[in-house]
């Protein structure tokens, strides 16, 4: 028995195969023709070959249109254009053999009708079999096999939200996947019931796992997955698998303190403490307990006891707890995962096993044994203490002026409830008071203080008057002893005395001697000598009521006579000589120290013999005397002073000094010839002759010099004529000369000074030099050419004018400007650019000489600007005005004088660059307002432009959107970036600058740093969200090359990073390509970076700070930060939830990847200190996290 396969079915026509040349008469007719079997699109067919030895070839007929009984149905009932199916092919067979045929192809369910011929010549075919009925078949598909190995495994727990849930594959059942059937894709059932009325169903799902959506937490999920095959058929039988969601873990709910509670006094040291039990929704999850007490209301330490891992509801302490003491309590329960719940409450209670007496006290006023001054006093005694919780306490007080036992007849006042009681009426003046006060408790129970005694003195009256008695005046003792009257007092108080003495009147600086009991005292420290004092005494009773003595005694000390006090000779000075023969003498005025004594007059005592011997005295009453009679002439005197006091004492002066009577020199004279400017270097110098009064001979010494001063000077000397000829002088110096004339004892005296000046030859200026531009590039197209100073050597000559010569390299010299007089001139006209010119300067005197200074070069490299100007505006209704500052210097810091500001307007910053001139205004004019602005946005530009036409670089942009709201643009050195700031955060003290720096790093495409300054000084800024200024970088030049990381052409992922004082943070992404515009707000000053980065997947990329300060004012760690990866720009969210789950806040954002929480809730009330929990969607996918607010 063979079994053939047919694969290929051939539809139409008929295809004859002969075997062999050999004709053979038809063979007989197949037998037992039959279906053997059905499966997915095919057919197996038996017969029995006919009884022929001949070779056999087979034409099988299939149809599903008719039956195929006769041989005419053979061509009749099986030529449809769709049926039948026709197959031919040859075989060799033996006669009687079953032959099996498999055919496929077909349509499954389909009805098949089967007749088969065959032929051992092609020629004549046999007849069809005879099989009735006839023989007919459908192909059948077979169900997949039951899915199995499901994961998760039936009842896990999950710890996601979204699971993956997966299988084993699936086969397409029974033998079908040999006849092309497959499983096609995969059904996949959940519900939260496990009978799934209600459901969930995923259709078409190619591989054998499916990522659910986000399920619902804390929920038991039942899960069924069915195969397909490629007709669509589902698998019978199916498995039923559960999954339990618990991808947050939660705390325990929360319970209550049953017992003790609400500030119980309990009598009993060893209590059950007792609470509701709590509950853990997540699934497996189990809950224990620890209970914490305390006599710290904080839970300090060392004064907590804690109890751990209980699994009841309840416990006992440890030992027992302290009598009287108030505690406190509560629980935590914990489940398995560490998560906790406080109880809802703390309780606190007392501890009262056994009724204590108030604690001892005592009285406080009136103290015993004292005196008080009132007659109806306040009784005061400390606070009783009873140990015994919420006990209170009342008083009674006890007192009498009789009994001093207080126990037969006394006042009492009861039921008090103050630890004080006012006498209701005046007590006895002057008597004596025993009082105390019992203490008793709510039991009762009672305690006393001791017994206290005081007197009542009410009315007090001061001492009497009295009066000091001795010393006054002058005394001769330096330690006296003072006297005054024993004061009294009415009241019969004892009496001290205080004494005060001093050097001044109004006793601003003393001396004191206090609580004298005598009414006298001697001074034991010496007093001044010669000074005067003030003294007086002060009366005190014992309650220091005082009464001052009635006068000031004033005393002077003189214990030893003095003479008076030393003092000079003044005039005329020790051995000066005096051309006077009527000199007056001069000395000081000097006093005696002793009081009431004074100096009466002066002796002038003189002499010409150091002996003074003649003597000669003179009495005088003033400090000078001028000689009516002369002195010999030529003569030494000798004196001295002696000042006599009127009652003891004199003395004389401090030296005796002398003096000389001499001759007087030659009169005054003065010089005539020469003075001025002469033409002579050998003139004749004249002057007056000088008389001497004493007719004595006069000679005369010339000098003359150079020198102003006279410091070196030529001289001739022993002249006796009144002129002189000096030696050849020098050409164009200015001499001084004069003479002394002279007697023969040297009496001399000087003539005036004249001053000539010599002036033989005319010569031109002197020479000078070139100061600038010299040698050097310029940046000016009009400088200004500055030269030295210079002067003509020739008297009475000057330099009249200059005159500038100005060429350019390879040309003549010429005259550029001439009948200058300053030594500076600013060109007028402007000059080649990026030329070299050469100049000098002539100085001209007044003969027309002159004086050429050396040559100078400059190149003029390019024209300076005036530094930028920053521009401000304020916005009204339909127009706006724009200030900026003067301007006046150039970008080098120079000085400039600005011709006046030139304004450009444009609706785009990028037009602004380009677009011609608004308007020009004057250098005064530092405002301009545009009338027509109503509804446009608009950008400004203010340059400065100086007298050459140059114009300053862009400073700050000021702009102006739709809304009115006004801008500044602050520039960087890198043009294709600046900062988009609001102008209401930039006040007048204020400052923002944006500056880069180049990176060394491959993927580091630019560092920059945005710095904030007030009042000068560089700080640290953070702006609010909603106003923070705008950074825009544009992804261009050579500065932005191939990125590195990148791996494939078209837009790159640019990230923008911020240093937060401790590491790079990510802030930014965005996907870009070159020329792009990346635009963000920037919520922090300080340094930034653009980095290219290869590849980013949806996720989180910062989180920090893990604990935040919101509360304590510091400013730092406030906020709560997330920075996350969204390249596909999916919907994103952020929410903080506390640890039951409850929603606190929705997170807030600083951009599209970057949320913030503030530490405040949905109330913007600060939130409590704890552990919080948060959760960031991007898309379906979630991702969570605690965090820590605290104090």
């Amino acid at each position: 028995m063979r079994l053939k396969k047919i694969f290929g079915l051939f539809l139409l026509g008929s295809i004859f195969i002969a075997v062999g040349k050999i004709a053979w008469a038809k063979p007989a007719a197949i037998t037992n023709l039959t279906v053997a079997s059905s499966g997915f699109k095919h057919l197996v067919v038996s017969w029995s070959a006919p009884y022929d030895i001949a070779p056999t070839s087979y034409a099988i007929h299939i149809s599903s249109y008719r039956v195929i009984v006769t041989t005419s149905d053979w061509s009749d009932n099986s030529s449809s254009p769709n049926y039948p199916y026709r197959i031919y092919w040859a075989t060799t067979t033996s006669v009687g053999q079953t032959e099996f045929l498999t055919i496929t192809g077909l349509v499954n369910a389909q009805s098949y009708f089967l007749a088969i011929r065959s032929s051992t010549d092609g020629l004549d075919w046999s007849d069809l079999d005879t099989t009735s009925p006839e023989p007919w078949g459908s192909p059948v598909n077979s169900a997949p096999t039951t899915v199995v190995g499901h994961s998760p495994g039936d009842g896990s727990i999950v710890n996601t939200s979204t699971p993956t849930l997966s299988w084993s594959a699936a086969s397409a059942g029974s033998d079908d996947a040999n006849y092309g059937d497959y499983i096609q894709s995969y059904t996949l059932w959940y519900s939260t019931m496990s009978n799934f009325n209600i459901k969930s169903v995923v259709e078409s799902i190619p591989s054998n796992s499916y990522i659910t959506p986000t399920l619902n937490e804390n929920t038991t999920y039942y899960w069924r997955v069915y195969a397909v095959d490629s007709a669509g058929l589902v698998s019978e039988t199916v498995l039923t698998r559960r999954i339990i969601v618990n991808a947050v873990n939660s705390p325990p709910a929360n319970f209550s303190l049953t017992y003790p509670v609400a500030s119980n006094i309990i009598n009993t040291d060893l209590p059950t403490f007792q609470w509701t039990g709590s509950l853990d929704i997540d699934p497996g999850d189990s809950v224990t307990y620890t209970l914490i007490y305390s006599t710290d209301v904080n839970f300090s330490a060392t004064a907590s006891t804690t109890i751990a891992n209980l699994t009841n509801n309840y416990s006992n302490p440890t030992g027992p707890l302290i009598e009287n003491a108030r505690y406190y309590w509560y629980v935590k329960a914990i489940d398995r995962n560490g998560a906790y719940t406080l109880s809802n409450t703390t309780e606190t209670f007392w501890v009262n096993v056994v009724n204590n007496p108030p604690q001892n006290f005592c009285q406080i006023s009136p103290a015993s044994s004292t005196i008080i001054l009132i007659a109806q006093p306040t009784f005061y005694w400390q606070v009783a203490i009873d140990p015994d919780p919420q006990d209170s306490v009342s008083y009674t007080i006890i007192y009498s002026s009789s009994d001093p036992t207080l126990s037969v007849n006394y006042n009492y006042a009861s039921g008090l409830t103050t630890n004080y009681y006012l006498s209701p009426t005046n007590l006895v003046e002057d008597a004596t008071y025993w009082w105390k006060v019992q203490a008793t408790d709510t039991k009762p129970q009672t305690i006393e203080t001791a017994i206290w005694s005081f007197v009542v003195n009410a009315i007090n009256n001061p001492p009497n008057n009295f009066n000091l008695t001795a010393p006054s005046g002058t005394i001769t003792t330096d330690l006296p002893t003072l006297y005054w009257q024993a004061a009294t007092d009415p009241d019969n108080d004892p009496i001290t005395y205080n004494l005060y003495y001093s050097t001044r009147s109004d006793f601003s600086v003393f001396t004191s001697s206090l609580n004298i009991t005598t009414n006298q005292l001697t001074i034991t420290s010496p007093l001044t000598e010669n000074a005067t004092y003030y003294w007086k005494v002060i009366a005190f009773d014992n309650y220091l009521n005082s009464t001052t003595v009635n006068q000031t005694f004033i005393m002077r000390i003189n214990t030893t006579p003095e003479n008076p006090w030393p003092f000079n000779l003044l005039s005329p000075t020790n051995g000066q000589a005096l051309s006077t023969l009527y000199p007056t003498l001069g000395w000081q005025t000097t006093t005696d120290p002793d009081p009431d004594d004074f100096v009466q007059n002066y002796v002038l005592y003189y002499s010409s013999n150091i002996n003074f011997v003649p003597l000669n005295s003179i009495i005088v009453a003033t400090t000078y005397y001028n000689f009516s009679l002369p002195l010999n002439n030529h003569s030494t005197y000798y004196w001295s002073v002696q000042a006599v006091s009127a009652i003891s004492g004199n003395r004389f002066s401090s030296t005796t000094n002398y003096f000389l009577i001499t001759n007087l020199a030659p009169n005054n004279f003065n010089l005539l010839s020469s003075s001025g400017i002469i033409n002579n270097l050998n003139p004749t110098l004249g002057w007056q002759a000088a008389v001497d009064p004493d007719d004595d001979p006069v000679t005369y010494t010339i000098y003359y010099t150079t020198d102003a001063s006279f410091a070196v000077a030529s001289s001739s000397a022993g002249l006796t004529s009144t002129n002189y000829t000096p030696p050849s002088l020098l050409e164009n110096t200015t001499y001084y000369w004069k003479v002394l004339a002279s007697d023969p004892l040297n009496n001399s005296t000087w003539s005036n000074i004249f001053k000539l000046i010599t002036n033989a030859l005319s010569e031109p200026p002197d020479d000078f030099n070139l100061i600038s531009p010299k040698n050097i590039n310029i940046f000016s197209r009009r400088p200004q050419l500055n030269w030295s100073a210079t002067s003509d050597p020739d008297p009475d000559d000057s330099v009249v004018s200059y005159t500038l010569y100005l060429w350019k390299e390879g040309a003549a010299p010429t005259v550029y400007a001439d009948g200058l007089t300053q030594v500076g001139y600013t060109l007028s006209s402007d000059l080649d650019l990026f030329s070299t010119y050469y100049w000098n300067v002539s100085a001209t005197d007044t003969l027309g000489l002159k004086k050429f200074s050396t040559t100078s070069y400059f190149y003029i490299a390019g024209v300076l600007q005036p530094s930028p100007v920053n521009c401000t505006l304020t916005v009204f209704a339909s127009s706006l005005t724009l200030t900026w500052p003067a301007v006046s210097t150039y970008s080098d810091g120079s000085s400039a004088t600005i011709a006046g500001y030139a304004i450009y307007r444009a609706a785009s910053l990028s037009d602004l660059y380009t677009t011609n001139l608004t308007t020009f205004v004057a250098p005064t004019q530092l405002s301009w307002t545009d009338t027509s602005t109503a509804a446009r946005s608009l950008y400004y530009l203010v340059r400065a432009r100086d007298n050459f036409g140059s114009e300053s670089p862009a400073g700050n942009i000021a702009f102006k959107d739709y809304s009115d709201i006004a801008y500044q643009i602050i520039n960087s050195p890198d043009a294709n970036m600046y900062l988009k700031v609001r102008q209401e955060i930039i006040s007048a003290n204020q400052t923002i600058v944006i500056s880069t720096q180049p990176s060394r790093e491959a993927d580091i495409l630019k560092n920059l740093e945005i710095e904030y300054y007030s009042d000068g000084q560089k700080a640290r800024k953070t702006w609010e969200a909603a106003i923070a200024p705008e950074l825009n970088i544009q992804l261009t030049g050579p500065s932005n090359p191939a990125p590195p990381k990148a791996t494939t052409s078209g837009p790159i992922i640019y990230q923008i990073n911020w240093f937060n004082g401790v590491k790079w943070t990510p802030i930014y992404r965005q996907r870009a390509s070159l020329n792009e515009w990346l635009t963000l707000p920037v919520i922090n000053s300080g340094e930034y970076q653009l980095q290219i980065i290869s590849s980013v997947e949806t996720g989180l990329v910062s989180v920090w700070p893990k604990i935040i300060t919101p509360k304590n004012g510091d400013n730092i760690n406030d906020e709560f930060n997330v920075i996350i990866a969204n390249p596909e720009l999916l919907s994103s969210d952020g929410i903080i939830y506390d640890l039951s789950g409850g929603e606190i806040a929705r997170m807030k954002n600083k951009t599209d990847n970057w949320f913030y929480w503030d530490g405040r809730d949905k109330n913007n009330q600060v939130c409590r200190p704890g552990i919080y929990l948060y959760q960031i969607k991007i898309g379906t996918k979630f991702y969570n996290g605690t965090l820590v607010v605290a104090q």
